[in-house]
Order: structure tokens, then C-alpha cells, then sequence
């Protein structure tokens, strides 16, 4: 699904083609604003407490933004930042290399889930982690999504990182509608993944009782135990 021609530069992005505003008006670019020039819309406008894609319509003598509106884009979705923890902070981005990191994506106007009376794997929302022309679906975990709030697992996959895309009904977010790309990077690392080191004993009769040891990235093991009640904590499955 990403298209990684249209984005193959990402650090100095063509001009947009022809881009019409809420305002019937279209964009100008490039346009500058706080220093910064702009050649796409931007989420990082005046005025914009919803953080939707605006860009100028008229510029000064100097190419800066004097008037704004809303950009018409095929999704007006932005992507504020992720993390591997439950309302965590975008430096925890680490996950193991051999997938099952459940990765929270937040942000705002992502499409919410139509409830089904019976399972169902689709979304509306998709997710894949990109590292230059390699991408991997991340598998959504739909029970958690919300209009501001994606989770999925993510697959096994080498070590490296790896910025996070989003699409919304099929539509993929630009960079540009991120906050800031870099705080939605999810990094696979050997360091982060759990390692069974021992298992004793390693024969014996039924209802022996088994001993694993090895790092295993918690100390959770139920959510009764103290500090493990709560999503943000990693759980180990028995």
C-alpha cells in the first residue's frame, strides 16, 4: 500500500500538485511560517487546536503565510505519536525482534470500527512499519481502537527501526500530518526480546512442576500482582 516513489524523499518533498481549501480558495506554496518553509500542508499551523492539514492561501513580500484555511485532502487524520506502552511517551519505542509488541498509535480522526455481530479480522484503520523499501503489516488489534487511539502487534521482523504508517480507510496519512514523523518510530531490538535461557526439569511425570529462566522483559505474570494492573504493563502468558 505505501508508495515509496511518491515519498522516496522525504526530507525535501516536491511542491504539492494544485491544493483546493475549505475556503474555495487553493494553497499557495512554498509559504513560510515560524521560520520554517513550507512546499505541502501542515498540521503545525496558527489556530489549529485539532492539529488539521491547513496551508496558506496568500503569502506577504516576504513568501510568509498572511491567511490560512483547511486543506481538501483525502484524509484530514494526524498522527501524534506511538509508543509500546499504554499512554507511554514516544521514546518508548522499543519491541522485540520476534514480533507480538503491541504498539499504541495516537492521534486524531482515525475511523472508528462499525461493531460486528460476529468476528471479524478487517478495519478501517491499517498499519505497517516501513525501513526504506521494506514493509511489514502491523496486525490491528481492533478491541482498542478508538478516534484517537490505534494498537496492533508487530510482526517478526530484523532489527532496525522503523517509521510507522497509518492509513484510514485506505487512505495513507502523510508525513506532513504527523506531529513530528520521528515520535512514531517503532525500533525492533534484540535487547527487547524475551529469552528463555533454561527449563528444568526437562523431563518428568504429568503435573511436574516446570522452571523457566531467562529474560523475560517483566515481572508481570498475572495483573493481581502489585504494579500489573494496568495496560501499560506487560503481561506474561500462561
Amino acid at each position: 500500500m505505501w508508495d515509496p516513489v511518491f515519498e522516496a524523499n522525504s526530507a525535501n518533498p516536491p511542491t504539492m500538485c494544485p491544493v483546493t481549501t475549505t475556503s474555495g480558495s487553493t494553497c499557495v506554496f512554498p509559504f513560510g511560517y515560524n521560520g520554517v518553509t513550507y512546499t505541502t500542508c501542515t498540521v503545525q499551523g496558527p489556530n489549529n487546536a485539532n492539529y488539521q492539514p491547513q496551508c496558506a492561501i496568500a503569502i506577504d513580500s516576504n513568501n510568509n503565510a498572511s491567511a490560512w484555511s483547511f486543506c481538501n485532502v483525502p484524509t484530514d487524520a494526524m498522527v501524534t505519536y506511538a509508543t509500546v506502552r499504554k499512554a507511554g511517551y514516544y521514546g518508548q519505542n522499543g519491541g522485540s525482534t520476534q514480533g507480538g509488541t503491541l504498539v499504541w498509535i495516537y492521534g486524531n480522526r482515525f475511523a472508528e470500527n462499525s461493531f460486528s455481530s460476529v468476528p471479524a479480522s478487517s478495519s478501517a484503520n491499517t498499519v505497517q512499519l516501513v525501513d526504506g523499501y521494506t514493509v511489514y503489516d502491523c496486525e490491528m488489534h481492533n478491541d482498542k481502537t478508538t478516534t484517537t487511539q490505534l494498537t496492533c502487534y508487530a510482526p517478526v521482523l530484523p532489527e532496525s527501526v522503523y517509521q510507522i504508517r497509518v492509513y484510514v480507510n485506505g487512505n495513507l496519512i502523510p508525513l506532513y500530518q504527523y506531529y513530528d514523523p520521528t515520535h512514531a518510530i517503532f525500533a525492533s531490538m534484540p535487547s527487547q526480546t524475551p529469552t528463555i535461557t533454561g527449563i528444568t526439569p526437562q523431563q518428568g511425570t504429568p503435573n511436574s512442576l516446570v522452571t523457566l529462566t531467562g529474560n523475560f522483559e517483566t515481572a508481570c505474570y498475572s495483573r493481581d500482582v502489585v504494579g500489573c494492573a494496568q495496560d501499560d504493563n506487560a503481561l506474561i502468558s500462561r
